[in-house]
């Protein structure tokens, strides 16, 4: 399905910045390579609302679930968002929890040796 910024061949337009990437293409070309750089970011698209909730399972999806009903009643974010937020925030503690490990043992492993 063609976007509203994009313009069929036929019409003599060649799509907004190909100019010097396409420089030696044919009209047609162009468009074609434009279709595919559209569909390919398409493809690459990526739901970080549902990243975000897959990590909500077990005491981490009971807390997100209490607490998102009523922070979406006083806030313009829907459930799924204030679940979303949540559940990145559990993977952002993940994080440093884990990175904070690998510092520890990084640390122990050299004065060990030294």
């Amino acid at each position: 399905m063609l976007g509203p910024h994009l313009t069929p061949p036929e019409t003599g337009y060649t799509p907004a910045g190909m100019g010097v990437a396409l420089r030696g293409y044919t009209e047609k070309n162009a468009w074609e390579a434009a279709i595919e750089r559209t569909q390919r970011e398409a493809d690459m698209a990526v739901d970080v609302r549902a990243m975000g909730r897959a990590g909500l399972t077990g005491w981490r999806q009971k807390v997100a679930s209490k607490v998102a009903d009523p922070v979406s009643d006083h806030t313009p974010l829907r459930k799924l968002d204030v679940e979303a937020l949540i559940g990145w925030a559990f993977l952002a503690l993940a994080v440093l929890q884990f990175v904070k490990l690998v510092r520890t043992t990084v640390r122990a492993g050299r004065e060990a040796s030294g």
